[in-house]
């Protein structure tokens, strides 16, 4: 029925992106999704590989980044939570962006910072950015406890 379609497309769960680098942090959105289950329509990962040395060393974070997201696939495949994975080249918050737009997603979960929290902000680069440029609405992760 099309009225319960558009009902679902209006929650804010109705369709999520979750924006992982792999890091701890960036991952604790399965948690977040797995206690609000009932509530979640549709999740897509989604992974972005920035940087790279020529097409072999591309292959190989593709190649890594395919495994790793199909797995967050399966898991969440556990719980009855419908979801798909995509892996882009550019810019990070860029691509969301694109595929946040493309996919209409509802809310976009993410770390505060990334792997890379080299600049010595409390936030990371990728998600000031796509706080900055992204009309969707955004759940920030806390940062990871550096006691692991």
């Amino acid at each position: 029925d099309r009225d319960d379609d558009d009902d679902n497309n209006d929650k804010l769960l109705a369709n999520i992106m979750v924006a992982t680098d792999f890091s701890k942090r960036s991952l604790e959105s399965l948690n977040v999704i797995k206690s609000l289950r009932e509530y979640v329509g549709k999740v897509h990962f989604v992974h972005v590989i920035e940087h790279y040395r020529g097409r072999t060393e591309y292959r190989t974070k593709y190649n890594d980044a395919e495994i790793l997201l199909q797995d967050l696939v399966e898991e969440l495949a556990v719980f009855g939570i419908e979801s798909d994975f995509h892996i882009m080249k550019g810019v990070a918050s860029k691509k969301i962006d694109e595929l946040a737009e493309h996919e209409n997603i509802s809310m976009i979960m993410m770390g505060r910072g990334g792997t890379d929290m080299s600049n010595g902000l409390e936030l990371g680069s990728t998600a000031e950015n796509v706080i900055l440029n992204v009309d969707r609405s955004i759940l920030l992760l806390p940062a990871e406890d550096n006691d692991d």
